[in-house]
């Protein structure tokens, strides 16, 4: 599992910079669960991984199998 924390409201395409240089370093026969915290206020399902609001990362961490 990949989790990237970022402290801006709005999502960025930066965001996912960080979990595609995970994957791409652990290659390509691994499947790796992954998610955003943001200070925004909306979850979000994107291609790269879900995005939830710091408030409620909670619930990334539950749907990335974390608790």
């Amino acid at each position: 599992m990949a989790v990237e924390i970022k402290a801006g409201a709005t999502i960025s395409p930066d965001y996912f910079k960080g979990l595609r240089h995970f994957r791409k370093a652990i290659g390509e026969g691994w499947t790796v669960a992954s998610g955003v915290v943001y200070g925004g206020g909306e979850s979000q399902r994107r291609s790269e991984a879900l995005v939830q609001p710091a408030l409620r990362c909670d619930e990334l961490f539950a749907e990335l199998g974390v608790l």
